[in-house]
């Protein structure tokens, strides 16, 4: 039985059949349930910055800026809950990106400390530095 004819049936006998149906049309991506990570109908991936002061912070980046670099490139803030920095890339940047090269760059100083953000677009470069 698979995992989702399984899961239909014990919740048919339970009563949770509407949780069921929300939960397979939301994860339904075509992957077979496998999790491969970003892939072209992401909208972003998320890179982890240094640890600086024993914390360290992320910034989403967009494959349409990979896709498309900014002409005047773009100021990007990082994840936080009491302070965030600032971390920009330039054109020139989001090019590197796009042709499958790896960037390290460092943020705004904010309270007192900065971090590095070592970036490379996940996955594998066959598709021309496209994603």
């Amino acid at each position: 039985m698979e995992r989702n004819q399984f899961l239909i049936y014990i919740t048919t006998a339970t009563g949770l059949m509407p949780l069921l149906l929300a939960e397979i049309s939301c994860s339904d991506n075509g992957d077979n349930g496998n999790d491969t990570g970003s892939s072209v109908k992401d909208e972003s991936f998320t890179v982890v910055s240094s640890t600086t002061n024993e914390h360290t912070h992320t910034v989403a980046i967009l494959f349409t800026d990979v896709n498309a670099p900014p002409s005047t490139g773009k100021t990007l803030t990082t994840s936080g809950t009491s302070h965030s920095h600032n971390l920009i890339l330039s054109q020139s940047d989001f090019q590197s990106l796009r042709n499958d090269q790896q960037i390290s760059r460092d943020t705004s100083t904010d309270a007192s400390h900065k971090h590095r953000f070592t970036i490379k677009v996940p996955g594998n470069s066959t598709n021309g530095g496209r994603y």
